[in-house]
């Protein structure tokens, strides 16, 4: 299975509820959002694709080897830019997405996922208690025309793309591993609680 997937992380973003500050970079123990992600991921795959923001390779401050940082095609359209700039440069045919504002996604997540994949569908996307997690899914490598479509009508919105697909849904909500995973920090009060836990462990 190694070998036929690639690994999209997105890490771009305005941040704005996080009072624009790039929460690629936000600490995280000793690593960083992004760092710590690309570590736990990156023995699984022979391609990891990093969809960057204003930052660069250099300015994240971590040895991210062989790793392809893009920057968006279609800019400042949100996650379907990234999305899109992802599948493009994808050489598999599943692209497991990643966003780095979830700091404790695990491999084990998109393995139980993979294991709803089939030739029907065009991505498997996890619920969290009935709620879309678009950024934490399975996408087909044939959608990229499809993506790119939806951009040229000038509409960005992830959730008008996935009433266009055929999307295989998993609810994961009543996993508590599966909950942890996908925790998503987007606020600077959601950071300081996350400090504040780590700090108490």
């Amino acid at each position: 299975m190694e070998q036929t997937m690639s690994i999209l992380i997105l890490a771009g973003g305005k941040s704005s509820r996080m009072d624009y500050k790039d929460k690629a970079c936000l600490p995280l123990g000793n690593d960083t959002f992004l760092s710590s992600l690309y570590k736990r991921l990156k023995p699984y795959t022979e391609q990891i694709i990093i969809s960057e923001g204003k930052m660069t390779r250099r300015d994240y401050g971590a040895d991210f080897a062989n790793v392809c940082f893009v920057r968006d095609i279609y800019e400042d359209c949100g996650p379907l830019g990234g999305l899109y700039t992802g599948l493009k440069e994808c050489r598999n045919d599943l692209c497991f997405v990643a966003a780095c504002d979830m700091p404790y996604l695990e491999y084990a997540l998109y393995e139980y996922l993979f294991g709803f994949v089939t030739d029907e569908v065009d991505a498997v996307i996890p619920l969290l208690e009935g709620r879309k997690q678009p950024l934490a899914g399975i996408y087909k490598k044939r959608l990229e025309p499809k993506v790119k479509e939806q951009l040229d009508s000038k509409d960005n919105t992830m959730k008008h793309f996935l009433d266009t697909i055929s999307v295989k849904y998993v609810e994961v909500g009543d996993q508590e591993r599966y909950r942890a995973m996908l925790q998503n920090i987007n606020t600077t009060e959601e950071y300081k609680e996350l400090k504040k836990h780590e700090g108490s462990n």
